[in-house]
């Protein structure tokens, strides 16, 4: 396994390997968007969806991006928008192309390194075809995982070369790279500490076999180190301030500390035995003492086997190391997201195990050759087994649905999947089919507010208000949100029951006082009880929260006008927010409600002449729809402003 082949052997294995890494993952092309972190990123994001400009270069730079800071990620989605629009085979090919990129370029760095191109093709292989990878290439957003990989592999060339031959400008090329690297994806953090451990092995440079040769690898590492650290303040700084950090009071250190401590061999054993893969895996709410100090205990027992080993198989060390310091940015010690781990997390640690293993059979077929036929064919067994089940799991990332039914059946009591599920079947309009999820949801997680407000809304949807409000109600308490009593809101007044509704719109405005759908349902609510002034208040409220709303000044200015309650009247600002509706509508007198309250408006003023002339647009309006009723009433108004009165109701 150590000979190496000639060039046309070379160049004929670095193509099968594109071209099984292509065949594996060939279903990406027919996959589309999927509804977690997808619109963040791209769909719904006017930063992007907008396409290729200078703001929009410039607002990621001091931005942040689906929670994090990643500007060359973010760019990249910007490219993809100008090159293929919002079809998503665009992006999914550039993310393949990647991957693609990246499976021969670990190939070729690693025989840069180590001079073995069978032992580096193995673990490429190993590598790019392993379902850990699916969710890192098949999953739009994840663009940072295959964009931040192609620029580790290229930090570990460029130090090789830099190894070769020290130089300012190839010193450059090592801090260019990682920077790259982390402006697409600040994991990359413990990046030099990477580049330690190759100095140690395959590099065979002097780090613990010296003295001072230790500190001299971490001083010529230094600007690397504060690149690093640069990156990973700005990072904090900007999750502290979106909220993506979970605050110590939701997620305790030690909860968080338990979950790194065993989550290392959950990654193991995804590599060993990737099966039951999704998109989510909750975090754990307990995790036993006994599971920490066991997965401690053989964390401990393999770094000593392989510190023991180091001279011989240095290897074992710099695969353990490897894998274990890529996974401290993630493990969850600070935690992002109520994830407790994830497939994307592993696509550069693994490359440690893998390296690590296929190194320990090399050196069993270099010491009883008579194993090498098995070892090969082991190996080839295992690429074949490994890219079948690649091909399987990314026809799970078809769309939404699959996605989330699938995470929901191998990961039971997943409350994200349900959701993201029961999102999939509003999205499809199947609003009876969502709702199983939702209360499936609910039940695992009853405190959870924004699920109970998605099950109201698919119940008011299906027209089930008495169970929606049944529902809604069953969650209020002290940690009821604005939107919970809002929701409550609107179900009491559907119900006709808007004193109830009326005081719940209260208690939602008083938890969020910036919507203005609340100040306008509230509105609403007090005009059917005839507390005209005190409506009229909230109308004032709605309309100073809300952007120009064409419906709501109509709604506003009828009130002002037509009241029975002069304290409520105004007719100036009727005729004020009548007119102003008009022109933001565009129908002019063409729409007979415009028409009609514009008429009422004038009628308040004292402006009669032009109340007829506007109820006339108003009535023709109507009787062009065949709308008889409403011409028969709006007749009636009429002939009231022609008798010089104004309209009241």
């Amino acid at each position: 396994m150590t000979r190496n082949p000639s060039t046309a052997v070379r160049v004929a294995s670095a193509l099968a390997l594109a071209i099984a890494v292509l065949a594996a993952f060939a279903g990406v092309r027919g996959n589309g968007w999927v509804l977690i972190d997808d619109p963040i990123y791209v769909t719904e994001n006017p930063h992007v969806a907008t396409g290729h400009t200078r703001e929009n270069l410039a607002w990621f730079l001091h931005a942040p991006h689906g929670g994090n800071w990643h500007p060359l990620t973010s760019w990249s989605h910007l490219l993809d928008v100008a090159a293929f629009g919002l079809d998503p085979a665009g992006p999914h090919f550039v993310n393949l192309a990647l991957h693609v990129a990246n499976a021969l370029l670990l190939l070729f760095v690693l025989r840069r390194l180590t001079g073995a191109w069978w032992r580096s093709l193995a673990v490429a292989a190993l590598f790019a075809l392993h379902p850990l990878r699916v969710e890192s290439v098949a999953w739009i957003s994840e663009r940072k995982d295959v964009l931040s990989g192609f620029f580790f592999l290229l930090t570990l060339l460029a130090w090789k070369r830099w190894t070769e031959a020290p130089s300012p400008a190839r010193y450059a090329m090592v801090c260019a790279s990682l920077a790259l690297g982390l402006a697409s994806k600040p994991m990359l953090v413990t990046t030099p500490a990477v580049l330690l451990l190759l100095d140690a092995w395959p590099l065979d440079r002097p780090v613990f076999t010296q003295r001072g040769a230790f500190a001299a690898r971490l001083r010529e590492k230094a600007p690397l180190f504060a690149i690093a650290l640069v990156f990973a303040a700005l990072t904090w700084w900007v999750q502290r301030a979106t909220g993506a950090m979970s605050e110590g009071s939701v997620l305790p250190f030690a909860t968080r500390a338990a979950n790194a401590l065993v989550t290392p061999w959950r990654y193991v054993w995804a590599t060993v035995w990737p099966v039951k893969l999704g998109v989510f895996y909750p975090f754990p709410a307990h995790v036993a003492p006994m599971a920490v100090a066991a997965s401690v205990t053989a964390i401990a027992a393999c770094l000593a086997l392989a510190w023991r080993e180091r001279c011989r198989r240095p290897w074992l060390l710099v695969g353990a190391l490897w894998f274990l310091g890529m996974l401290v940015p993630v493990s969850g010690i600070v935690q992002v997201g109520r994830q407790g781990w994830a497939d994307r997390y592993s696509y550069l640690p693994t490359i440690g195990l893998a390296i690590a293993f296929v190194w320990t059979l090399g050196e069993l077929g270099a010491r009883w050759p008579a194993v090498r036929p098995t070892i090969r064919g082991l190996l080839a067994g295992a690429c074949v087994v490994l890219a079948f089940s690649t091909s399987w799991q990314v026809a799970r990332w078809k769309d939404s649905e699959t996605l989330f039914a699938h995470t929901a059946r191998v990961a039971p009591g997943n409350v994200t999947a349900l959701v993201g599920l029961g999102n999939a079947y509003m999205k499809a309009n199947r609003p009876a089919d969502a709702a199983t999820p939702f209360r499936e949801a609910l039940a695992l997680e009853p405190r959870n507010a924004e699920v109970r407000e998605r099950l109201v809304f698919v119940l008011r949807s299906l027209g089930r208000n008495d169970e929606a409000l049944a529902t809604a109600t069953a969650g209020l308490g002290p940690a009821t949100t604005a939107r919970g009593w809002f929701d409550v809101g609107e179900l009491e007044a559907k119900l006709g029951r808007d004193s109830l509704a009326v005081e719940a719109f209260a208690r939602s405005a008083r938890l969020d006082a910036t919507q203005w759908s609340t100040q306008a349902a509230w509105a609403e609510a007090l005009v059917r009880l005839g507390r005209a002034t005190d409506a009229a208040a909230r109308f004032d409220e709605a309309l100073r929260l809300s952007p120009p709303n064409a419906p709501l000044l109509l709604q506003s200015a009828w009130l002002r006008a037509t009241s029975t309650n002069a304290a409520a009247r105004d007719g100036a600002l009727a005729v004020k927010q009548a007119e102003l509706a008009r022109e933001l509508s565009g129908t002019g007198l063409s729409d007979a409600g415009s028409a009609a309250t514009l008429a009422a408006a004038y009628a308040e003023a004292g402006r009669f002449a032009e109340a007829v002339a506007a109820a006339d647009s108003a009535v023709a309006a109507a009787h062009r729809l065949g709308l008889a009723s409403a011409t028969a009433y709006l007749e009636r108004q009429r002939a009231t402003y022609r008798g010089g009165r104004a309209w009241r109701e």
